[in-house]
């Protein structure tokens, strides 16, 4: 039991959920900033047709919650191990992830990537804190899905 609590404490702290954590706070904030809006232009006009601009953002703040929830779902299900990070792939929005290469549990060399959790010039998890760096990862075999838990160096 220690260590399945030890993993969900690595899991709650890792650079994955930082950076959905934050994103999920985005996307909730502007949930509640715009259906504040929504609802007094309601109660001023009676248009019900404003709420249908939360429609707009509900299902980002859904998206990062599912990561959230799905990464500690699986926290009996992960492999760890350390890598170095070292080549950097960028992504959408000035993120950044890395190709990571490892060997697995049977001694099978595996490819994959992080998922571009990595904010490029400002934010954190930040790209030049993890670029070069001994990481300590969490891989799912069947999804293929790499977490980066913590720096090691």
């Amino acid at each position: 039991m220690a260590q399945n609590e030890n993993i969900k404490e690595l899991l709650l702290h890792s650079a994955d959920m930082r950076h959905y954590g934050i994103k999920a706070i985005l996307w909730g904030s502007m949930l509640l900033v715009f259906g504040g809006m929504a609802f007094f232009v309601w109660l001023a006009s009676g248009e019900a047709s404003v709420f249908v601009l939360l429609c707009v953002f509900l299902p980002f703040l859904l998206f990062y919650c599912a990561r959230i929830v799905t990464i500690l779902r699986r926290k009996n299900e992960y492999f760890l191990t350390e890598v170095v990070l070292e080549k950097p792939c960028p992504g959408p929005d000035k993120t950044m992830s890395f190709s990571v290469a490892f060997l697995d549990e049977e001694g099978q060399t595996v490819k994959a990537e992080t998922r571009y959790v990595f904010f490029a010039y400002w934010g954190k998890p930040n790209f030049s804190d993890y670029n070069n760096r001994r990481v300590l990862i969490a891989y799912h075999a069947p999804s293929g899905d790499v977490v980066v838990l913590k720096l090691l160096t």
